[in-house]
């Protein structure tokens, strides 16, 4: 038996509980564990993160790749990481 925890006012909830017990609010279903496009928004940003890195190196030595070459790539790992947090984000929704 794992014991939650209400959104609304952060009561216990059991997992049976379909009601706060609290404040009488609806507690969302639990999914068991991250969809397809949660996980590959995720791998996106670390991408994105790792590209930010790179990118700030660039600036500062010779080993890295050109500098302009890495702000390309992460703007576009920018706009892929926002259509991949929306994607994940309408999934959970709906």
């Amino acid at each position: 038996m794992a014991l939650h925890r209400c959104l609304d006012c952060n009561a216990t909830l059991k997992d049976s509980e379909t009601r706060c017990w609290a404040c009488g609010s609806e507690v969302p279903p639990r999914e068991a564990a991250p969809n397809l496009s949660a996980r590959f928004a995720a791998v996106i940003n670390v991408f994105f993160l790792l590209s930010l890195a790179v990118t700030a190196a660039s600036l500062f030595t010779d080993l890295m790749p050109p500098f302009l070459r890495c702000a390309t790539v992460s703007g576009v790992l920018f706009l892929v990481r926002s259509s991949a947090g929306e994607m994940a984000h309408k999934k959970r929704k709906g």
